[in-house]
């Protein structure tokens, strides 16, 4: 196995850094919908006629219920995959046989995940 020079080092780095923002901020964003689909009576502002599964309450909660529950497994799959991206990245960079998609796909991610966090910011 070859020691990577300083600047595959620290791209790897600042490449990591990046995909581990969006993983925290993914991740941070799964746990509030999942928590507001399993509270949605609670935290709603009583106007069901238009909510998902409206016009009552039991149906808007029922619904909102449902895929709160439904997230919490895609956002935990979502989540591998982009631990196996990291080690992917990891494995490209040691040398050790890491896919070439790797470096590409965790380019289009950080930028995709830079966008989205921009949007949520500005969110009215």
């Amino acid at each position: 196995m070859r020691s990577p020079s300083w600047p595959s080092v620290f791209a790897h780095s600042v490449l990591s850094l990046l995909i581990g923002m969006v993983a925290w901020f993914f991740a941070f964003l799964s746990g509030i919908a999942a928590f507001r689909g399993l509270f949605y009576g609670l935290i709603t502002d009583g106007s069901y006629e238009y909510s998902w599964g409206g016009p009552t309450l039991a149906g808007a909660w029922l619904v909102h219920l449902v895929l709160g529950l439904l997230l919490v497994p895609v956002a935990v799959w979502i989540l591998k995959a982009i631990a196996s991206l990291l080690a992917g990245l990891t494995r490209r960079l040691l040398g050790d046989g890491g896919p070439a998609w790797a470096v590409p796909v965790a380019l289009v991610l950080a930028a995709a995940g830079a966008l989205l966090f921009r949007s949520w910011l500005h969110q009215a």
